[in-house]
Protein backbone atom coordinates (compact mmCIF):
# COMPACT_ATOMS: atom_id res chain seq x y z
CA UNK A 1 0.00 0.00 0.00
CA UNK A 2 1.38 3.25 -0.90
CA UNK A 3 1.78 5.71 1.77
CA UNK A 4 1.94 9.16 -0.37
CA UNK A 5 0.28 10.85 -3.60
CA UNK A 6 4.30 10.89 -4.46
CA UNK A 7 4.77 7.32 -4.92
CA UNK A 8 0.98 6.82 -7.00
CA UNK A 9 3.40 9.53 -9.32
CA UNK A 10 5.87 7.10 -9.62
CA UNK A 11 3.82 4.58 -10.08
CA UNK A 12 2.44 6.13 -13.34
CA UNK A 13 5.82 6.89 -14.59
CA UNK A 14 6.66 3.58 -14.78
CA UNK A 15 3.55 2.48 -16.29
CA UNK A 16 3.42 5.45 -19.00
CA UNK A 17 7.19 4.33 -19.81
CA UNK A 18 5.94 1.45 -21.35
CA UNK A 19 2.64 2.41 -22.25
CA UNK A 20 1.80 3.54 -26.38
CA UNK A 21 -0.23 6.93 -26.11
CA UNK A 22 -2.71 7.64 -28.51
CA UNK A 23 -5.33 10.97 -29.24
CA UNK A 24 -8.97 9.76 -29.35
CA UNK A 25 -11.17 10.08 -32.60
CA UNK A 26 -13.50 12.79 -30.81
CA UNK A 27 -10.92 15.06 -29.49
CA UNK A 28 -11.89 17.64 -32.13
CA UNK A 29 -12.32 21.18 -30.27
CA UNK A 30 -14.79 23.51 -32.16
CA UNK A 31 -15.11 26.85 -30.87
CA UNK A 32 -18.49 28.38 -31.79
CA UNK A 33 -19.59 32.05 -31.62
CA UNK A 34 -22.66 33.77 -32.64
CA UNK A 35 -25.70 35.58 -31.43
CA UNK A 36 -26.46 35.62 -27.25
CA UNK A 37 -28.31 32.24 -25.94
CA UNK A 38 -31.87 32.76 -25.68
CA UNK A 39 -34.00 30.21 -24.36
CA UNK A 40 -37.43 31.90 -25.17
CA UNK A 41 -35.95 32.53 -28.81
CA UNK A 42 -33.15 30.41 -29.63
CA UNK A 43 -30.92 32.31 -32.29
CA UNK A 44 -29.27 30.07 -34.90
CA UNK A 45 -26.21 29.38 -32.54
CA UNK A 46 -28.80 27.65 -30.09
CA UNK A 47 -30.90 26.43 -32.25
CA UNK A 48 -27.04 25.00 -33.68
CA UNK A 49 -25.77 23.28 -30.23
CA UNK A 50 -29.13 21.94 -29.63
CA UNK A 51 -28.89 19.69 -32.89
CA UNK A 52 -25.06 18.94 -32.47
CA UNK A 53 -26.12 17.88 -29.25
CA UNK A 54 -28.01 15.24 -30.44
CA UNK A 55 -26.44 14.36 -33.94
CA UNK A 56 -22.75 15.47 -33.53
CA UNK A 57 -21.16 14.01 -30.69
CA UNK A 58 -18.03 13.08 -32.04
CA UNK A 59 -17.31 16.92 -31.53
CA UNK A 60 -16.61 18.90 -28.83
CA UNK A 61 -18.19 22.35 -29.43
CA UNK A 62 -17.83 24.85 -26.69
CA UNK A 63 -19.02 28.55 -26.50
CA UNK A 64 -16.00 31.02 -27.66
CA UNK A 65 -17.14 33.70 -25.21
CA UNK A 66 -17.03 31.49 -22.19
CA UNK A 67 -12.98 31.34 -22.84
CA UNK A 68 -13.09 35.26 -22.92
CA UNK A 69 -15.25 35.40 -19.81
CA UNK A 70 -12.64 33.69 -17.57
CA UNK A 71 -9.87 36.40 -18.58
CA UNK A 72 -11.89 39.73 -18.93
CA UNK A 73 -10.86 40.73 -15.45
CA UNK A 74 -7.33 39.81 -15.87
CA UNK A 75 -4.52 42.14 -17.14
CA UNK A 76 -1.83 39.60 -18.56
CA UNK A 77 -4.10 38.34 -21.65
CA UNK A 78 -6.36 40.58 -24.32
CA UNK A 79 -8.97 39.14 -26.47
CA UNK A 80 -6.72 39.45 -29.32
CA UNK A 81 -3.96 37.71 -27.66
CA UNK A 82 -7.03 34.51 -26.30
CA UNK A 83 -8.10 34.87 -29.84
CA UNK A 84 -4.53 33.79 -30.91
CA UNK A 85 -4.57 30.88 -28.51
CA UNK A 86 -8.27 29.68 -29.53
CA UNK A 87 -6.92 29.45 -32.73
CA UNK A 88 -4.04 27.08 -31.71
CA UNK A 89 -6.10 25.04 -29.33
CA UNK A 90 -8.97 24.77 -32.05
CA UNK A 91 -9.60 22.89 -34.96
CA UNK A 92 -12.37 24.57 -36.63
CA UNK A 93 -13.81 28.07 -35.32
CA UNK A 94 -17.19 28.54 -36.31
CA UNK A 95 -19.08 32.10 -36.49
CA UNK A 96 -22.77 32.25 -36.84
CA UNK A 97 -23.31 35.90 -38.53
CA UNK A 98 -26.43 36.89 -36.57
CA UNK A 99 -25.20 39.67 -34.16
CA UNK A 100 -22.72 42.82 -34.23
CA UNK A 101 -20.20 40.68 -32.50
CA UNK A 102 -20.52 38.00 -34.11
CA UNK A 103 -19.26 40.83 -37.36
CA UNK A 104 -16.35 42.06 -35.15
CA UNK A 105 -15.35 38.66 -34.34
CA UNK A 106 -15.17 37.98 -37.80
CA UNK A 107 -13.19 40.66 -38.86
CA UNK A 108 -10.50 40.33 -35.82
CA UNK A 109 -10.66 36.28 -36.44
CA UNK A 110 -9.70 37.44 -40.13
CA UNK A 111 -6.89 39.69 -39.71
CA UNK A 112 -4.44 36.43 -39.28
CA UNK A 113 -3.69 33.75 -41.51
CA UNK A 114 -3.75 30.98 -39.05
CA UNK A 115 -7.21 32.20 -37.65
CA UNK A 116 -8.69 32.63 -41.05
CA UNK A 117 -7.71 29.40 -41.71
CA UNK A 118 -9.65 27.24 -39.67
CA UNK A 119 -12.64 29.74 -39.89
CA UNK A 120 -16.51 28.41 -40.99
CA UNK A 121 -18.42 31.55 -41.30
CA UNK A 122 -22.57 30.91 -41.72
CA UNK A 123 -24.01 33.88 -43.15
CA UNK A 124 -27.68 35.15 -43.99
CA UNK A 125 -27.75 34.49 -47.47
CA UNK A 126 -29.77 37.75 -47.89
CA UNK A 127 -26.32 39.53 -47.76
CA UNK A 128 -24.74 36.88 -49.97
CA UNK A 129 -24.05 39.53 -52.97
CA UNK A 130 -24.04 42.64 -51.24
CA UNK A 131 -21.68 45.47 -52.27
CA UNK A 132 -19.78 45.45 -48.07
CA UNK A 133 -16.31 45.43 -46.36
CA UNK A 134 -17.34 41.67 -44.51
CA UNK A 135 -18.18 40.10 -48.21
CA UNK A 136 -15.32 42.01 -49.89
CA UNK A 137 -12.72 41.72 -46.88
CA UNK A 138 -13.07 38.62 -44.10
CA UNK A 139 -15.22 36.56 -46.11
CA UNK A 140 -13.27 37.05 -49.56
CA UNK A 141 -10.03 36.14 -47.44
CA UNK A 142 -12.05 33.20 -45.72
CA UNK A 143 -13.15 31.80 -49.05
CA UNK A 144 -9.39 31.89 -50.61
CA UNK A 145 -7.86 30.05 -47.68
CA UNK A 146 -9.93 28.26 -45.08
CA UNK A 147 -9.93 24.85 -45.48
CA UNK A 148 -13.89 25.13 -44.57
CA UNK A 149 -14.36 27.15 -47.41
CA UNK A 150 -16.76 28.42 -48.90
CA UNK A 151 -18.88 30.51 -46.82
CA UNK A 152 -22.12 28.48 -45.53
CA UNK A 153 -25.15 30.70 -46.32
CA UNK A 154 -28.48 30.13 -44.64
CA UNK A 155 -32.57 31.29 -44.81
CA UNK A 156 -33.67 33.74 -42.13
CA UNK A 157 -35.78 31.38 -39.77
CA UNK A 158 -34.82 28.55 -41.53
CA UNK A 159 -31.12 28.49 -39.60
CA UNK A 160 -32.04 24.09 -40.09
CA UNK A 161 -31.37 23.91 -43.35
CA UNK A 162 -27.82 24.81 -43.12
CA UNK A 163 -26.41 22.09 -40.99
CA UNK A 164 -26.21 19.37 -43.02
CA UNK A 165 -24.00 21.57 -45.09
CA UNK A 166 -22.23 22.51 -41.82
CA UNK A 167 -21.42 19.15 -41.04
CA UNK A 168 -20.15 17.90 -44.52
CA UNK A 169 -17.66 20.65 -43.79
CA UNK A 170 -16.49 19.59 -40.16
CA UNK A 171 -16.25 15.66 -41.80
CA UNK A 172 -12.90 17.45 -43.06
CA UNK A 173 -11.05 17.40 -40.21
CA UNK A 174 -12.57 13.34 -38.89
CA UNK A 175 -9.76 11.05 -38.53
CA UNK A 176 -10.14 6.81 -39.09
CA UNK A 177 -7.66 6.27 -36.89
CA UNK A 178 -6.22 6.88 -33.53
CA UNK A 179 -2.88 9.63 -33.28
CA UNK A 180 -0.42 8.47 -31.81
CA UNK A 181 1.69 10.50 -29.84
CA UNK A 182 4.97 10.52 -28.05
CA UNK A 183 5.35 12.03 -24.26
CA UNK A 184 7.99 10.15 -23.08
CA UNK A 185 10.60 12.52 -22.66
CA UNK A 186 10.43 16.20 -21.41
CA UNK A 187 11.62 17.89 -24.66
CA UNK A 188 8.52 15.46 -26.04
CA UNK A 189 6.15 17.22 -23.89
CA UNK A 190 6.94 20.27 -24.33
CA UNK A 191 6.81 20.29 -28.38
CA UNK A 192 3.19 18.55 -27.85
CA UNK A 193 1.30 20.35 -29.71
CA UNK A 194 -0.72 23.10 -28.09
CA UNK A 195 -4.31 21.25 -28.28
CA UNK A 196 -2.86 18.14 -27.36
CA UNK A 197 -0.63 19.59 -24.37
CA UNK A 198 -4.16 20.45 -23.14
CA UNK A 199 -5.87 17.06 -23.75
CA UNK A 200 -3.02 15.40 -21.96
CA UNK A 201 -2.83 18.22 -18.74
CA UNK A 202 -6.90 17.47 -18.99
CA UNK A 203 -6.10 13.43 -18.52
CA UNK A 204 -3.06 13.70 -15.82
CA UNK A 205 -6.02 16.09 -13.85
CA UNK A 206 -8.55 13.15 -14.56
CA UNK A 207 -6.18 10.02 -13.37
CA UNK A 208 -5.50 12.35 -10.16
CA UNK A 209 -8.39 14.27 -9.31
CA UNK A 210 -8.46 16.02 -6.62
CA UNK A 211 -5.13 17.28 -7.58
CA UNK A 212 -3.35 21.01 -6.67
CA UNK A 213 -1.99 22.83 -8.87
CA UNK A 214 1.51 22.30 -7.11
CA UNK A 215 0.82 18.56 -6.90
CA UNK A 216 0.39 18.79 -10.90
CA UNK A 217 3.92 20.23 -11.16
CA UNK A 218 4.87 17.87 -9.20
CA UNK A 219 3.82 14.92 -10.95
CA UNK A 220 5.30 16.82 -13.92
CA UNK A 221 8.68 16.52 -12.39
CA UNK A 222 8.22 13.09 -11.43
CA UNK A 223 7.38 12.35 -15.08
CA UNK A 224 9.80 14.45 -16.63
CA UNK A 225 12.27 15.95 -14.20
CA UNK A 226 13.32 19.08 -12.51
CA UNK A 227 12.53 21.89 -15.83
CA UNK A 228 10.57 24.60 -15.87
CA UNK A 229 6.52 23.86 -16.50
CA UNK A 230 3.75 26.90 -17.33
CA UNK A 231 0.50 25.33 -17.46
CA UNK A 232 -1.31 27.74 -16.37
CA UNK A 233 -2.63 29.18 -19.19
CA UNK A 234 -3.72 25.47 -20.38
CA UNK A 235 -5.13 25.11 -17.05
CA UNK A 236 -7.24 28.48 -17.45
CA UNK A 237 -8.32 27.03 -20.23
CA UNK A 238 -9.39 23.91 -19.13
CA UNK A 239 -11.58 25.10 -16.67
CA UNK A 240 -12.94 28.16 -19.29
CA UNK A 241 -14.32 25.52 -21.88
CA UNK A 242 -15.44 23.45 -18.33
CA UNK A 243 -13.40 20.31 -18.96
CA UNK A 244 -12.06 21.11 -15.45
CA UNK A 245 -13.16 23.21 -12.46
CA UNK A 246 -11.58 23.97 -9.35
CA UNK A 247 -13.16 23.39 -5.94
CA UNK A 248 -11.17 24.27 -2.80
CA UNK A 249 -7.97 24.94 -4.32
CA UNK A 250 -8.33 21.45 -6.02
CA UNK A 251 -8.57 20.77 -10.34
CA UNK A 252 -11.23 17.93 -10.75
CA UNK A 253 -12.34 17.03 -14.24
CA UNK A 254 -15.99 17.43 -15.33
CA UNK A 255 -18.70 15.03 -16.70
CA UNK A 256 -19.61 17.19 -19.57
CA UNK A 257 -16.61 15.71 -21.24
CA UNK A 258 -17.62 12.02 -21.43
CA UNK A 259 -14.28 9.64 -21.93
CA UNK A 260 -10.73 10.26 -21.75
CA UNK A 261 -9.68 12.20 -25.08
CA UNK A 262 -5.95 10.40 -24.51
CA UNK A 263 -5.74 6.48 -24.32
CA UNK A 264 -2.62 4.50 -22.38
CA UNK A 265 -2.32 1.58 -24.18
CA UNK A 266 -1.25 -0.25 -21.69
CA UNK A 267 -2.71 1.06 -18.10
CA UNK A 268 -5.18 -0.16 -16.90
CA UNK A 269 -6.80 3.60 -15.72
CA UNK A 270 -10.28 2.12 -13.14
CA UNK A 271 -7.79 -0.58 -11.44
CA UNK A 272 -5.10 2.30 -10.85
CA UNK A 273 -8.17 4.94 -10.17
CA UNK A 274 -9.34 2.48 -7.86
CA UNK A 275 -5.84 1.63 -5.79
CA UNK A 276 -5.91 6.03 -5.71
CA UNK A 277 -9.31 6.40 -4.09
CA UNK A 278 -8.60 3.57 -1.13
CA UNK A 279 -5.49 5.72 -0.49
CA UNK A 280 -7.47 8.46 -0.12
CA UNK A 281 -10.11 6.91 1.37
CA UNK A 282 -7.45 5.76 4.14
CA UNK A 283 -5.07 8.75 4.07
CA UNK A 284 -7.07 11.88 3.06
CA UNK A 285 -10.12 12.49 4.13
CA UNK A 286 -10.34 16.05 2.55
CA UNK A 287 -9.51 14.94 -0.74
CA UNK A 288 -12.46 12.74 -0.34
CA UNK A 289 -14.41 15.27 0.57
CA UNK A 290 -13.66 16.90 -2.78
CA UNK A 291 -14.56 13.56 -4.79
CA UNK A 292 -17.73 13.75 -2.86
CA UNK A 293 -18.46 17.15 -4.05
CA UNK A 294 -17.58 16.19 -8.04
CA UNK A 295 -20.31 13.11 -7.74
CA UNK A 296 -23.07 15.79 -7.55
CA UNK A 297 -21.88 18.37 -10.11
Amino acid sequence: MQNSTSSFFSEFRALIAHSKVFISLDALLVFVCGGRENHKNPCGRDIFFNYASRHLTNYQFIRAETVFKTFENTEQYDILSIEDKIAQFSDCIIIILESESAFAELGAFAIKNPLAKILLPINDEAYATEPSFINYGPIAKINKISKFKPVVYYKKERFLTSINTISQRLRTIVREHRKRVDISTFDNFNSLGPKHKLLYLRELVDFFCPLTHKELISLLETLYGKNSYTVTFELSILEAINFIQKHNNHYITTKNTGESFIHFEKINKATFRTKLINFYQKMRPDKMAILTYRSTI
